[in-house]
């Protein structure tokens, strides 16, 4: 699948997530906006080191 499209779409239906959850259970909401959240740096660290060698 093509990453420049997969991130980005992860980062938003994670924020979308977040926000309507938020009205149904806080800590469900917590969990995905913290799932959403490790997702992205760890893609972050990941092109950083890519791009460092």
């Amino acid at each position: 699948m093509n990453n420049q499209l997969t991130t980005p779409t992860v980062g938003v239906l994670g924020l979308l997530a977040n926000i309507t959850l938020n009205d149904v259970n806080e800590i469900l909401a917590v969990l995905v906006g913290a799932a959403t959240l490790i997702y992205m740096v760890l893609k972050i660290f990941k092109e950083i080191r890519k791009k460092g060698k």
